[in-house]
C-alpha cells in the first residue's frame, strides 16, 4: 500500500438537497488538482453530477465518489445525495464511510430533513466535522447555522474559524485558535492579516467555549482545565481529536464553494481529525464475527453500490474490510459461491475513471468492472474467510406506479429494461400484479419513480407510461337482508306447508363463512346420513 491506513480517510459529504454537497465535492477536487476547472450546477458542469437526469434537475439523483491526495493523506469520498427520493439507501453508504462531513447551508442553517440525516450518522457511530457553506449568498448568517446545529441537531460544536466579511463579501477567516486572521488570495490561498476589531471579542469568547467544550469531552482534560484555568496547545489538539473520533464534539468551519473559499482548511481538518479505518470499531459479519481492518488478514470486500456506466457497463463500488487487494486478486462471491477475479479495478471520479495499479488496504473506495454475477449487498472475500458482511435494513417502498408500453406488445421489453435499474437503485422495487397484470414500480417518492422511468427510457431506448395501478376490486356482502320461502301443496288427501326464512348479512374479515339454522322444536326433520338412507352399505 502506498499509503499507511492512518493516514486514510474515507468520509461521506451528507446534508439536505440544495445544501451545496456536490459544489463542496467539485472545490475539494479543485484543490486537490483532480479537475483542472471549477464546475457550477447550474452550468451543469461539476464532476460528480454527469447524468443527464441530474444535470436536468440540477441536481445528485445517485452518489458520487472520488479519490485524491492531500498533504500526503488519501481521501475517499462519498457524495450522499439530500433529496428524500434518492437517499432511501444512505445507511449502506454510510456504512461504507468512516466519518462523515456535515454540510449545512449559511441561509437556511439546519433543514427539518438534516435531523432524519443525523439520526443515520449517530446510528452508523460516525465522526463528524460540519462545513457552513454558501457564505458567498446574500443573507448569509453564519452565527445562526451555528446555532441550529446546537438546537436543531443537539450537537456539541467546536468553531474552528469565523468568517470576515466585507460589504456582504466573503474575504477571509479568523483563526480561533491560533489568534489570527486569513485574507483569501487567489486559487484558495490566503495571507495574513489583522483581525477585525469587531470581531475581537467573537473570537475570544469563542475560543473559550471551544476549550470548554474540548475540555467537556475527556474526564482528565476537565480536571486539568478546572485545575489549571486552561490547557495547552498541545492538549487542545489532542484532546479536540479524541472529542471528535467518540463524537462527543463536531468541529465546525465556513466555506464558500463556488469561490474557492475554505477548501484547503477543510481538507487540513479532515486530516487532522477524522477517523482512519484504524479508528473505527470491528464489522459485524451476518454470524456475529469480527472483521477487523487488519491488512495482513484474509480480504474481505462488500459491495454497497452499483454504478452502470456507458462504456465499461456495469461498475461495482465496494469498500475494503480487511485484508488488500489488487487487480489479480480472485475472491469468492458469498451469495453465490462462485469466483471472481478482480482484474480491472479503477479510482472513480465522478465519471472518470482512472486504473489503478496499487495494492489496496481497509477503507479503500474502489470500483470493479466486468464482474459475472456480483451485486449490490454481495460480499466478496477469500475463500479462508468465508464471512458475509449484514448490512443496515432498508426502509419500504413509499408509492406504486404501474408501467406499461406504449405499443402493445412491449411489457417484456418494459419489464426488461427497468430490471436493469434494480442493481444499480436498491430502493427500486420491480413486480408484476398477477391479478391485473400490471407491472409495477415501487419507489421511495414520485419524483424518484419518474427519474427512474426516464432513465430506464434513455438507455433502452423503449416509450414508457406511468399510470395509476388498477385495483381488483371484489364483491362482498355489506349488508343484510331477509328472504322468505313459502311451499304450498293440495292434491287430496293430508296437504303440504312449509314456511322458510333466510337470513344473509356480512361477517368480520377474516372470520370465514357461518352457517347458522333457527330451526325450533324439531319442526324439520334433519337430513339422514348416506347410511341411515342405505343401512346395507
Amino acid at each position: 500500500m502506498s499509503i499507511e491506513l492512518t493516514n486514510q480517510r474515507t468520509y461521506a459529504l451528507v446534508g439536505t438537497g440544495g445544501s451545496g454537497k456536490t459544489s463542496l465535492a467539485e472545490m475539494l477536487l479543485f484543490q486537490a488538482g483532480i479537475i483542472n476547472r471549477l464546475g457550477a450546477i447550474e452550468e451543469g458542469g461539476t464532476a460528480l453530477d454527469y447524468e443527464p437526469e441530474e444535470i436536468k434537475r440540477r441536481g445528485s439523483i445517485q452518489p458520487g465518489f472520488a479519490s485524491f491526495d492531500w498533504n500526503g493523506f488519501r481521501h475517499n469520498l462519498i457524495d450522499v445525495p439530500g433529496d428524500a427520493n434518492f437517499s432511501g439507501d444512505i445507511d449502506w453508504l454510510l456504512s461504507a464511510a468512516d466519518s462523515a462531513v456535515l454540510v449545512i447551508d449559511a441561509v437556511d442553517g439546519v433543514r427539518p430533513q438534516m435531523r432524519r440525516i443525523w439520526k443515520s450518522v449517530k446510528s452508523a457511530g460516525l465522526p463528524s466535522i460540519a462545513v457552513i457553506t454558501k457564505m458567498d449568498r446574500e443573507r448569509a448568517d453564519f452565527d445562526a447555522a451555528l446555532n441550529s446545529l446546537t438546537t436543531g441537531l443537539g450537537v456539541r460544536p467546536v468553531v474552528f474559524y469565523i468568517p470576515i466579511l466585507e460589504d456582504g463579501a466573503f474575504v477571509g477567516l479568523v483563526d480561533v485558535f491560533a489568534g489570527k486572521a486569513l485574507r483569501f488570495g487567489e486559487n484558495g490561498s490566503t495571507t495574513d492579516m489583522p483581525i477585525p476589531a469587531d470581531l475581537e471579542d467573537d473570537a475570544a469568547l469563542l475560543r473559550d467555549t471551544s476549550i470548554e467544550n474540548i475540555a467537556s469531552s475527556d474526564e482528565d482534560l476537565m480536571n486539568k482545565y478546572l485545575e489549571e484555568g486552561s490547557l495547552s496547545e498541545e492538549d487542545i489538539a489532542l484532546g479536540l481529536r479524541k472529542g471528535v473520533l467518540s463524537g462527543e464534539i463536531v468541529a465546525v468551519l465556513p466555506a464558500s464553494s463556488l469561490n474557492n473559499k475554505g477548501g484547503r482548511r477543510l481538507m487540513n481538518q479532515v486530516n487532522a481529525l477524522l477517523a482512519s479505518p484504524l479508528d473505527r470499531p470491528a464489522a459485524l459479519a451476518s454470524d456475529g464475527s469480527e472483521i477487523a481492518a487488519d491488512p495482513t488478514a484474509p480480504a474481505a470486500c462488500v459491495v454497497f453500490r452499483t454504478l452502470n456506466d456507458a462504456f465499461a457497463g456495469q461498475v461495482n463500488v465496494l469498500r475494503v474490510l480487511s485484508g488488500t487487494i489488487s487487480s489479480d486478486t480472485t475472491v469468492k462471491n458469498m451469495r453465490t459461491g462462485e469466483a471472481e477475479r478482480l482484474g480491472s479495478l479503477v479510482y472513480l471520479n465522478g465519471k472518470t475513471q482512472t486504473p489503478c495499479k496499487d495494492v489496496l488496504g481497509p477503507g479503500t473506495i474502489i470500483g470493479v468492472t466486468k464482474l459475472k454475477a456480483t451485486r449490490t449487498g454481495d460480499t466478496l472475500c477469500d475463500e479462508k474467510a468465508s464471512i458475509e458482511l449484514e448490512l443496515p435494513a432498508l426502509p419500504p417502498q413509499l408509492i406504486t406506479f404501474a408501467l406499461a408500453p406504449k405499443q402493445k406488445g412491449d411489457e417484456d421489453k418494459v419489464f426488461a429494461a427497468v430490471q436493469k435499474l434494480l442493481d444499480e437503485d436498491v430502493t427500486l422495487k420491480l413486480s408484476r400484479d398477477e391479478e391485473t397484470s400490471d407491472v409495477l414500480l415501487s419507489g421511495m417518492g414520485q419524483l424518484h419513480i419518474e427519474i427512474s422511468v426516464e432513465k430506464a427510457r434513455r438507455r433502452s431506448k423503449v416509450d414508457i407510461d406511468l399510470k395509476t395501478p388498477k385495483i381488483p376490486y371484489r364483491e362482498t356482502v355489506r349488508g343484510k337482508v331477509q328472504v322468505q320461502g313459502r311451499h304450498k301443496k293440495q292434491s287430496g288427501g293430508r296437504g303440504q306447508f312449509g314456511d322458510c326464512w333466510l337470513e344473509m348479512a356480512g361477517a368480520y374479515r377474516a372470520t370465514g363463512y357461518t352457517f347458522d339454522t333457527g330451526i325450533a322444536r324439531g319442526l324439520i326433520p334433519r337430513p339422514r346420513s348416506r347410511e341411515e338412507r342405505n343401512p346395507s352399505i
